[in-house]
């Protein structure tokens, strides 16, 4: 893994963990990034939360940021789903980097063993996908929702023109 990702402009940013960073970090989102081997927990979180996890790697590349005059809102809109996979990756592997011994190891492994589940879990879905499984189950969702009498979509989710 890298510890750089291109934003949608095409910018690089470098991510780089240090004191300073992890400081500006915990200043502006509450999070401690000293904390995430002891509450593994966190990593989860900042992961179920894309704009936690923005703000903080805008955090970590402010320095980089001021120099180009990219503000933290500029810095958000060139984020899409593809930056954020590309971000996730340089933050996971920034943060292995910064660990020392044994502790990175550790990491290491614990970074290892979620992208194998990962990428378990994606060849499960695109064999669902391929195999009819994801159809059927629409299908079907939707056959329940006429038969029962509603609407298969609900009004209310349906945009006035």
């Amino acid at each position: 893994m890298s510890n750089c990702f291109h934003d949608k402009t095409g910018r690089r940013w470098d991510l780089s963990l240090n004191i300073n960073a992890i400081r500006r970090v915990k200043n502006v989102t509450g999070i401690n990034l000293l904390r995430l081997l002891d509450e593994p927990a966190m990593l989860t979180d900042l992961s179920s939360d894309s704009i936690a996890f923005v703000d903080a790697i805008y955090c970590i590349c402010k320095p980089q940021a001021d120099s180009i005059n990219v503000n933290d809102e500029s810095f958000g809109e060139a984020f899409d789903g593809t930056v954020l996979e590309s971000a996730t990756s340089a933050f996971l592997s920034a943060v292995v980097d910064f660990f020392p011994g044994a502790r990175r190891g550790t990491l290491q492994k614990v970074l290892d063993r979620a992208m194998t589940q990962v990428s378990q879990q994606e060849a499960k879905l695109q064999t669902a996908l391929m195999d009819g499984t994801i159809d059927r189950a629409i299908d079907q969702a939707m056959a329940d929702g006429v038969n029962s009498g509603e609407s298969p979509v609900p009004p209310e989710s349906i945009p006035a023109s």
